[in-house]
């Protein structure tokens, strides 16, 4: 354990190559170097902070006790730790209803390296995203062009999002960008293509639920209780 926390700290003046180097022996030690990452997660130093983060998310789903320490450093003052604790979460991606609301805070974040952190992290909750779809599609309107491009390809990939903010999103095609739009009409006829419905009817304000359209050969998920 002394050579552990021996290496942790030692992150605080290393540079690139050997902060690489460091992250390596730590994995190959993982169950025994967590509890000290975590615990390196308390300390003032930002950089043994934010390298501590950034290797507990190398180490996946078996950083998963580090959760909790993560998403309260998502909001530290030095950006460099946000990014790493944000990057992190997204890495182990467990307990979606947890993560999810704090990742969709730091959309808004003030630093733009953070903001494409954050879409990236959300992304990695797969359909479980549509929880934070609202934040998303503002993000769509993102000053950064590479937010607005992950957050596209993002809401694309979750497929869907609840009905009420259907017309929200018809919206953003005024004005954005070439892949923006793009990504926006294929998420809105993947939509209209599984409910059946046309995309005045997803904007009706009455109806709260519908079933998806009947495909032969293709299972759809549920959307009942979404739209």
């Amino acid at each position: 354990m002394e050579k552990i926390t021996a290496l942790i700290e030692s992150m605080a003046h290393a540079d690139a190559v050997e902060l690489n180097h460091i992250k390596v022996q730590l994995l190959h030690r993982v169950d025994m170097a967590i509890p000290a990452l975590i615990s390196a997660l308390t300390q003032s130093n930002p950089v043994i902070v934010a390298e501590a983060a950034a290797s507990l998310g190398l180490a996946r789903k078996k950083a998963k006790p580090a959760i909790k320490t993560l998403l309260r450093i998502c909001s530290a003052e030095h950006s460099r730790v946000r990014c790493s604790a944000v990057a992190a979460v997204g890495m182990i991606a467990e307990n979606p209803v947890k993560c999810l609301p704090v990742l969709e805070r730091r959309l808004t974040d003030a630093d733009v390296d953070v903001r494409r952190h954050a879409v990236a992290a959300i992304s990695a909750f797969g359909a479980s995203a549509y929880l934070v779809a609202g934040q998303l599609i503002n993000a769509l309107s993102d000053s950064d062009g590479e937010v607005r491009e992950f957050t596209a390809t993002t809401l694309y990939e979750i497929g869907w999002i609840p009905r009420s903010q259907i017309s929200e999103l018809a919206n953003k095609l005024k004005g954005s960008d070439p892949y923006v739009r793009r990504h926006i009409t294929l998420l809105l006829e993947k939509i209209m293509q599984q409910t059946g419905m046309s995309l005045p009817q997803l904007q009706a304000k009455h109806g709260n639920k519908i079933k998806l359209k009947a495909t032969r050969g293709a299972a759809k998920p549920s959307l009942e209780g979404l739209y």
